[in-house]
């Protein structure tokens, strides 16, 4: 038995509250609860002291258990959440699940819960020692990245001197000009791991054509091509091949790989660069016919601090973590990476980028545009943000309809049969994968775009499993949603 446990209850039902008081009484000597039924005072609750445990019953009059986990996603917090209910189903349960429930009991078999809870709260433990760890070692390499850096600056600053005083043609000089700029790409890949773990990496979006981001990386990979006197192919289209990205970051997304590929083949191979594009979007592949990479490796290649059997000598250097950073630059472009490879048989990396809008800008866009049936439901709890966008597509032809939470949604899409909805994820009451569930129930032919804050991959897959078409991210750029509205249309 725990000596003290602070538990938020989400129950609207006294009996069941008792019912539920007795069996938690096995649970902890002394016990805190915390009863809510809305979502303001179950934000009220956790603004004023944060419990250890969150059990929630499915559906309540002004409540849900789904609307709950979305009140906790949106203060990012991992607090074990059980549901406790009469009536739920497992297919129901299952599905809270999926939104970040830990598990469910029925209030029929109400024993289960002390078993549970204690299962839950040393999970949630693990959990926490595990993000402490993961958190000291995020500081110690951003720490050591940056402590890297001091003597680093000057003495590029005395090899600059040098080559002002003409000293750098000096065989010396050129091996410690070498390895200083191999230690200066260490110290940035450190810095890199470090600030995409934390989410302090921000890309400087462009329309840039993929065909200068390929000269480009070639340029920086080019030292390494010549040093190991490989053959290099380059296939691109006549035409500009469009992204909307960083510039920089994609370019050192296809400098590394051509350098891995360069590293990792014997002198006088073969590497090809291709770029193409179709309806879907466009790819960046990299090949080379080098050492390859084993089968047992495939599956973490991409892992941070992975790295395939070298030599004693370490003549491949490196910390593992290029690919890492790789796949993660690709994945903040919204597009993926694979490969394919065998031992000796040579390796081949895919970049896959989305399809570049190509929006005029939305004061040129015209109503001849819109079908006369187009109108579109606004769900957000920021009454501001709902009332702009509203206006914004009103002014380009749409009929909107606004709506600030999920039942006043389902009301107005019963009423007005909208063909599309842009749904805040983060509503009250059910959060916006619940609405939009029932809504597409509903409403099959319903075209519908999440607009979030939430912006990761796994958020990503989330609206992509509820039936969204698009997932944009707060604050949204109405450019991009005009181009995803048309396409939707």
């Amino acid at each position: 038995m725990l000596p003290s446990l602070h538990i938020l209850l989400i129950e609207d039902s006294d009996d069941d509250e008792q019912l539920v008081r007795r069996e938690l009484a096995k649970v902890a000597s002394q016990l805190e609860i915390t009863r809510v039924e809305t979502p303001e005072a179950m934000r009220i609750s956790l603004e004023t002291k944060s419990p250890e445990l969150v059990l929630s019953d499915d559906q309540l009059a002004q409540f849900s258990a789904a609307g709950a986990l979305s009140v906790l996603h949106e203060r990012k917090v991992d607090i074990p959440f059980i549901i406790v209910s009469g009536t739920i189903g497992e297919l129901r349960a299952v599905e809270l699940m999926r939104l970040g429930a830990h598990d469910f009991v029925f209030k029929r078999d109400l024993r289960r819960l002390e078993q549970v809870i204690a299962r839950e709260l040393r999970e949630a433990a693990n959990r926490a020692a595990h993000r402490d760890a993961d958190r000291r070692k995020d500081q110690f390499l951003a720490m050591i990245g940056h402590e890297l850096r001091n003597p680093l600056a000057p003495i590029v600053t005395a090899l600059e001197l040098l080559h002002m005083r003409g000293a750098d043609g000096d065989h010396e000089i050129s091996v410690i000009k070498r390895q200083v700029d191999h230690l200066q790409r260490l110290v940035d890949d450190l810095l890199d791991v470090s600030r995409i773990t934390r989410g302090d990496l921000v890309l400087r979006r462009e329309r840039v054509d993929l065909r200068e981001i390929v000269t480009r990386a070639i340029e920086l990979s080019s030292p390494l091509l010549d040093q190991k006197r490989h053959r290099l192919d380059v296939d691109m289209p006549a035409d500009a091949v469009i992204a909307d990205g960083d510039r920089d970051r994609l370019t050192q997304v296809v400098a590394h790989l051509i350098t891995n590929a360069a590293k990792f083949t014997p002198s006088s191979g073969h590497v090809a660069v291709r770029v193409s594009s179709d309806a879907k979007g466009s790819a960046i592949i990299v090949e080379d016919d080098g050492n390859g990479i084993d089968h047992n490796m495939l599956p973490v290649v991409f892992e941070p601090f992975v790295q395939g059997t070298q030599a004693s000598d370490r003549s491949q250097g490196g910390l593992g973590l290029g690919l890492s950073i790789v796949k993660s630059l690709v994945d903040l472009h919204g597009g993926a990476i694979s490969v394919e490879s065998a031992p000796g048989r040579g390796s081949k990396f895919t970049v896959r980028l989305p399809l570049a809008l190509t929006v005029s800008t939305p004061t040129q866009i015209s109503g001849r545009d819109l079908h006369q049936s187009d109108s579109v439901l606004i769900v957000d709890d920021n009454v501001d943000a709902a009332g702009l966008l509203a206006e914004f597509l009103t002014d380009l032809g749409y009929t909107t309809h606004v709506a600030h939470d999920g039942p006043s949604a389902l009301r107005v899409a019963a009423e007005q049969h909208p063909t599309m909805a842009l749904l805040d994820i983060g509503l009250p009451v059910m959060d916006g994968y619940e609405l939009g569930s029932r809504l597409k129930r509903d409403h099959k032919d319903l075209r519908m775009i999440a607009i979030t804050g939430y912006g990761d991959a796994t958020d990503r897959r989330r609206s992509e499993q509820a039936g969204f078409e698009a997932h944009l991210v707060k604050p949204i750029d109405l450019e991009r949603l005009v181009k995803t509205l048309r396409l939707s249309a």
